[in-house]
């Protein structure tokens, strides 16, 4: 049976993922400085390229010699982007 708290990062990190992609149709790149002043198009297709790469390093470092610290890095981020 799998451990019970690698179920409840995975479950974490799945609606965090879930999160992202609705932000996505919420237009939630209006938040950042950056992206705020673009027309909407635009915005919408760096916000979106943006999360591309960091999807990829997160998930690659799930699965290196880094796990233990990518698990509690992202475990703090949890907690924090839910405050």
């Amino acid at each position: 049976m799998p451990d019970f708290l690698l179920i409840l990062f995975l479950f974490n990190l799945s609606l965090f993922l879930l999160h992202e992609m609705d932000a996505i149709r919420r237009s939630e790149w209006k938040l950042f400085i950056v992206l705020k002043d673009m027309e909407d198009d635009k915005a919408y297709r760096y916000f979106t390229w943006i999360h591309l790469p960091m999807y990829t390093v997160i998930l690659s470092l799930l699965f290196s010699s880094y796990q233990t610290i990518t698990f509690w890095v992202l475990d703090i981020f949890f907690i924090i982007h839910t405050v």
